[in-house]
């Protein structure tokens, strides 16, 4: 099915009330060792703005210890082990994003989205940086993950004090049982999980009722949009598909709020 098709054209207009928690953009491939080096790491850092811009963490190891059960301690063999895990991750100053390498994955993330036309270049800079130190050869899956909340405050008003009052901000095909009459006010909880597919986009949406950390009534947007399968690793095609992936994602949030929610995200005016 063809994006287009289904939701016609988005909008892209920025947001003033946002309700994004997080962004995530991943790319998965295989084992690339020079990807974590200390050489690498270091080129990075110069690559997207020296030290001054970047702080430096290094992403621990873990070891496991396999040993078989059930044998005589007498003829119990050593233990066998293995490291895994370890890579590097490079932090904004201002905490706004962060790149993040392991063995097989480089992804950037942010709690500061903004648009796409500002969180865009950030990849364009660190798929640029990954083909001059070496860029891997297989690429296995490419992700863009948008984690939403909406809350009262998302829309201009006081804290959701009932799940009665999503039926105005969230459409119907996602409420589920708060659309029937006989139920809907003994509804306790509500969460659901949809897959959907659109041309060579794969999209899963997790969404449901959730009590934020101020003790907030809200309700969970969470879209990964994906491809996945085996392929030749070509950065520049990847920046113009990621664009692809963000258009699935906005397509799915956009149809997933009542017209009326996305008015109030729009105005910073306390309208609703």
């Amino acid at each position: 099915m063809v994006l287009s098709a289904k939701f016609g054209e988005l909008d892209e207009a920025p947001l003033d009330r946002s309700p994004i928690v997080s962004v995530v953009w991943q790319l998965r491939f295989e084992d690339h060792p020079a990807l974590v080096s200390p050489q690498t790491v270091l080129r990075f850092q110069e690559l997207l703005g020296e030290a001054d811009q970047f702080k430096l963490n290094m992403l621990p190891k873990v070891q496991i210890s396999v040993q078989a059960s059930g044998m005589a301690l007498g003829n119990a063999s050593a233990p066998a082990t293995s490291e895994g895990g370890g890579g590097w991750r490079l932090t904004a100053a201002d905490g706004s994003w962060q790149v993040s390498a392991e063995l097989g994955s480089l992804a950037v993330e942010t709690t500061r989205y903004g648009t796409w036309e500002s969180f865009a270049p950030r990849l364009r800079d660190v798929l640029e940086a990954l083909g001059e130190v070496g860029a891997p050869l297989i690429e296995s899956r490419l992700g863009l993950r948008y984690i939403n909340v909406l809350t009262g405050s998302a829309v201009g008003r006081s804290p959701i004090s009932g799940i009665a009052e999503l039926s105005g901000l969230i459409t119907p095909w996602l409420l589920g049982p708060l659309n029937d009459p006989d139920v809907k006010d003994t509804v306790k909880a509500s969460q659901g999980r949809v897959v959907l597919a659109f041309d060579q986009v794969n999209v899963i949406l997790n969404h449901g009722i959730i009590t934020t950390d101020s003790n907030e009534l809200g309700y969970l947007i969470d879209i990964d949009a994906f491809r996945e399968g085996g392929r030749a690793l070509k950065p520049e095609e990847i920046t113009g598909f990621s664009s692809e992936l963000h258009a699935a994602a906005l397509g799915v949030f956009q149809h997933s709020l009542t017209h009326r929610a996305r008015e109030a995200m729009q105005s910073s005016s306390e309208d609703m």
